[in-house]
């Protein structure tokens, strides 16, 4: 997805989707952002007073601009807001973290930056549609940012392995960052002159290396939310959604 492409989508779809919500007099706005907007580079647990930033490429920006035009919504009284910043959601129907990943590796094409020791935060699909039904409904999430997200978090390496066992092969293939940025920034180039996207992109590559999850007790406490799905449990149901799907061998 191109920058201007990002923009609108992420940033004037937002703002429009607000004016037809206000128009429509609907009470509650609740927006689906991202863990991103914390930045890459922030380490540690991190809750939702951590200062956004925005070192992750247009995304990212996009991602903290939407935001604003949310914040700004709420500042002038027109609409009740909600900002929900889910963590690495993946199960059936996920094109960065089930989809993509096993088509790169059925290819050979797949590398984990860090050497698979980035932090992995999984939150299952159907984990954050119940917490965005709660967000939608409960009286004291209004004006409110929560993390929706998994407790504490795990090494990418090991959210990988079972994409490789799936299409039984060894790995998964384990390389420094500043490798894995090279042969991203090349792959880029390569696509932007063939009118394709790179789907692991620098960004994406950074994104993988980060040494932060979240919080999600300000979820629990005023939602009253926590995952109830495990990540065995998740992974067997996206296994049969795979097979289902064509995407591995039944």
């Amino acid at each position: 997805m191109q920058d201007s492409d990002m923009w609108r989508v992420n940033v004037l779809a937002t703002r429009n989707l607000i004016e037809a919500a206000k128009e429509h007099k609907v009470r509650r706005f609740v927006q689906i952002s991202s863990v991103v907007a914390y930045g890459n580079s922030a380490e540690g647990e991190l809750d939702e007073s951590q200062p956004v930033h925005a070192d992750g490429g247009s995304y990212v920006l996009t991602k903290l601009a939407s935001e604003h035009v949310v914040l700004g919504a709420q500042a002038n009284d027109d609409i009740e807001v909600v900002i929900l910043r889910p963590g690495d959601a993946y199960g059936p129907g996920s094109r960065p973290w089930i989809i993509a990943p096993l088509e790169a590796i059925a290819k050979n094409q797949f590398m984990l930056p860090a050497k698979g020791e980035g932090f992995f935060r999984p939150i299952y699909i159907d984990d954050l549609v119940r917490g965005i039904v709660m967000a939608a409904s409960h009286p004291d999430a209004a004006g409110e940012i929560f993390n929706i997200s998994c407790e504490g978090y795990m090494a990418t390496k090991d959210y990988f392995a079972p994409h490789y066992q799936w299409l039984g092969k060894k790995g998964p293939m384990l390389v420094s960052t500043k490798f894995a940025l090279r042969v991203s920034g090349i792959a880029s180039k390569v696509a932007d002159l063939m009118g394709n996207l790179n789907e692991a992109s620098p960004s994406t590559i950074m994104q993988l290396s980060t040494k932060s999850w979240f919080s999600i007790k300000k979820a629990e406490r005023i939602l009253g939310w926590k995952p109830e799905i495990s990540f065995e449990d998740g992974m067997k149901s996206t296994h049969e959604w795979a097979k289902e799907q064509g995407l591995i061998k039944k």
